[in-house]
């Protein structure tokens, strides 16, 4: 097997290893998505945006592909202030869809304050977004039990699909904060 891969990079941003249809060669898929996220300031405070880079590729080391190792990196950010929310909700809508960023990007806004009406400005044009409640501190999301304990001593948030929803009641947070 050789260690140089052919690589196929799918418009939805799903990563394939060429295998010419030979079926010792087992395909793998990776990724190479973006993150575009975006922190809402008032109108006199600061708004950023910043989009990531999130890889991870398949890898040969000549007997066998896997997936590489997760890489992450910043490829843009940007600050401004004194910008119309109007005028905000577009540079968000043509940031996700310009190359390459187009049909590989998530984008996630901070929910909280004025972020709750650009959230609803963008579902009123249809834009798939996530909002977030930002809060202050390094709060990570947890999906349950094997996450919290790998974790512990981080502070989080957890989501339990069971309870269909954020769980904020003081049991998950000790859950997840671990032994003090």
């Amino acid at each position: 097997m050789p260690k140089d891969l052919n690589l196929i990079y799918m418009p939805d941003g799903r990563v394939l290893n060429e295998t010419d249809n030979d079926p010792a060669i087992p395909r793998v898929t990776g990724h190479e998505r973006y993150w575009i996220g975006a922190d809402l300031g008032q109108a006199n405070d600061y708004s950023a945006v910043a989009v990531i880079k999130d890889t991870r590729l398949p890898v040969s080391d000549g007997y066998r592909v896997t997936l590489g190792p997760r890489e992450r990196v910043v490829v843009y950010a940007d600050r401004f202030r004194g910008v119309s929310y109007v005028d905000v909700v577009d540079h968000l809508i043509r940031l996700r869809n310009a190359p390459p960023f187009g049909g590989k990007s998530d984008l996630a806004i901070d929910g909280t304050s004025i972020g709750r009406v650009v959230s609803d400005m963008l579902h009123v044009q249809n834009v798939p977004h996530f909002a977030v409640q930002m809060t202050g501190g390094r709060p990570q999301v947890r999906y349950g039990p094997a996450d919290a304990q790998r974790d512990r001593g981080r502070p989080c948030i957890l989501h339990h699909p069971d309870h269909g929803g954020w769980q904020s009641d003081h049991h998950a947070v000790a859950e997840c904060l671990g032994p003090r």
